[in-house]
């Protein structure tokens, strides 16, 4: 309980009003308490669930993707494992959308020159989402196909950048 709290409750109960000390403790709690958890206990429940969820969705992913690179289609070794990357970016539409279908397994440096744009072997990522898409059968969403839409400009400066 924070302590100018605490110190006002005291000073009411001091006075003699020990039912308004006990109506201001209640709204505090109310205030501090979701579903019958504090916030805390909430937060952590939910960052378990996602952690559970997260790894049934790993198993899925890597079975799907038996043991290689859905991106580059090479082998995961010690020095370059295996990581689960969303093709939809953005806290907000990715946790939407995340399911198997929108995760895809790929090295960590495949990974990296993903968020950095720069294509590997002459794909670009755009492409290679399409390709990797197609090749399963997955539902592209919305969010996805919009975005391939108008990546036709970002290709073209990705494929002038130097590495």
């Amino acid at each position: 309980m924070k302590h100018a709290l605490r110190m006002a409750v005291d000073k009411l109960r001091e006075k003699g009003e020990a039912e308004i000390a006990e109506k201001l403790l209640a709204v505090y709690a109310r205030t501090r308490r979701r579903g019958g958890r504090t916030l805390k206990q909430g937060k952590a429940a939910k960052q378990k669930e996602r952690k559970e969820r997260m790894a049934q969705m790993y198993a899925a992913v890597s079975t799907r993707a038996g043991g290689m690179c859905e991106a580059c289609h090479g082998s995961f070794v010690a020095d370059d494992p295996a990581e689960l990357d969303h093709l939809i970016r953005g806290a907000g539409a990715r946790r939407v959308y995340e399911s198997e279908s929108t995760v895809w397994l790929i090295h960590r440096s495949c990974h990296r020159a993903r968020h950095a744009a720069r294509p590997v072997d002459g794909w670009s990522w755009p492409e290679r989402e399409r390709a990797h898409v197609a090749a399963h059968w997955l539902a592209a969403p919305l969010a996805l196909m919009r975005r391939w839409a108008r990546s036709a400009e970002a290709r073209e400066r990705a494929a002038r950048r130097p590495f």
